[in-house]
């Protein structure tokens, strides 16, 4: 009978043996993690996982985005600004308009709303995200944002509302 040395015991084997009756050991070459061929399978392995995914983060933008690239320029007008009443009356309501010049809807602006006294000094500043907003391809969109603040009326001098950032809108919008 034609033996060969088990790859992991090395006990006398018959030469077609899968497995080692001795240990229970595997014998191809994929089993044993010391041969080179191992190493390079591997590799190639994760090589080709890694392509997949870099190749999926490149597309997923323009998934989302419907290949739309950029997103839109929105601009700022009519902003106006109304105390609450009550027992609301430490809440300020700041509403106006979004103009989007572009060809693309847009989607989610975040506001930034400041509050300035007379002085030039910066009383307030908060973040809103109007995450049901879209401003169409050159069209316009109402913003209401609400927040609640130290601020009293007689204390603010001009209010000033910027966009943070904006999406282009999608499919799930």
């Amino acid at each position: 009978m034609d033996t060969k040395p088990c790859r992991h015991c090395k006990q006398p084997i018959h030469k077609d043996a899968r497995r080692c009756q001795h240990c229970l050991s595997a014998q191809s070459w994929m089993a044993d993690h010391k041969d080179p061929r191992y190493l390079f399978v591997t590799l190639a392995a994760i090589i080709v996982i890694m392509a997949i995914f870099v190749g999926f983060m490149n597309l997923m933008p323009d998934m989302l985005t419907g290949g739309q690239g950029e997103p839109p320029v929105l601009a700022v007008s009519e902003v106006e600004y109304v105390f609450g009443t009550g027992s609301v009356s430490d809440r300020i309501f700041v509403m106006g308009e979004l103009t989007n010049e572009t060809g693309t809807d847009a989607a989610a602006p975040v506001l930034r709303t400041n509050l300035w006294n007379n002085g030039g000094k910066l009383l307030d500043s908060f973040l809103d995200e109007a995450r049901r907003l879209v401003v169409p391809a050159h069209g316009k969109a109402r913003f209401r944002v609400d927040a609640l603040t130290p601020v009293t009326p007689s204390d603010i001098g001009r209010i000033e509302v910027l966009v943070e950032r904006n999406r282009a809108r999608n499919r799930f919008d």
